[in-house]
């Protein structure tokens, strides 16, 4: 285990060279994948929608299915792992080839189909967020409100000149203002999402065709 741990140097060169073994907008190809019919292609595609200040709020794995040219179904990437075995069961490679020419006409489609769930899947989390993001508003103008009456509170105990106390209450809202549309700003773009997520090709997969015996 010592030796393939992710931090040891060995480890860390075979993931650079599996990296390099594709090109910018490439993809790889898993031909002949079990339990996939033979006219069935799917294609595995992740979404990513950032915030405004673009870290990940929603990140999701889709697998688009087609039997023929005909998209049937899209799924989750758990139920395409449940199905084939991947990641769980060794699969042999027997060098079967994939009908390029078709993976490339059906790809548009695929990413169109992967960018409407993931657009759904964002709706669903903004009505969410909304929900945690107004009450955390009002929290903050609860509490901007009691540090202005303890501000007002202060300057009413307070044996200073009236134009001492005035100068001192006109710093004290501002300095309150200011930490507080800060702060607001801050939670603003940290919950809020971008409208366009990202979509990226991961792999497109064939399904199993019958060997032939010669």
């Amino acid at each position: 285990m010592h030796y393939l741990w992710r931090l040891n140097p060995v480890v860390g060169w075979l993931n650079d060279r599996m990296l390099a073994a594709f090109g910018r907008h490439e993809a790889p190809v898993l031909a002949g994948v079990p339990n996939l019919g033979p006219d069935e292609t799917v294609f595995v595609l992740s979404g990513l929608v950032p915030n405004r200040r673009s870290h990940p709020l929603l990140y999701e794995w889709i697998a688009v299915g087609y039997r023929g040219t005909r998209c049937e179904t899209v799924f989750p990437l758990g139920e395409l792992l449940d199905r084939t075995g991947l990641g769980r069961e060794d699969i042999a490679n027997r060098g079967r080839q994939a009908d390029l020419d078709t993976l490339q006409r059906l790809l548009p489609d695929a990413v169109a189909k992967a960018r409407e769930w993931v657009v759904a899947r964002r709706r669903d989390f903004e009505e969410r967020i909304n929900e945690k993001l107004n009450r955390e508003m009002e929290a903050l103008d609860k509490l901007r409100a009691r540090q202005l009456r303890q501000l007002a509170l202060q300057l009413e105990l307070s044996d200073q000149s009236e134009t001492f106390k005035r100068a001192r209450e006109e710093r004290g809202r501002r300095d309150i203002e200011t930490i507080f549309d800060e702060y607001l700003e801050w939670v603003e773009d940290t919950m809020t999402t971008e409208p366009q997520p990202y979509i990226k090709v991961v792999c497109a997969m064939t399904g199993a065709t019958p060997e032939r015996s010669d």
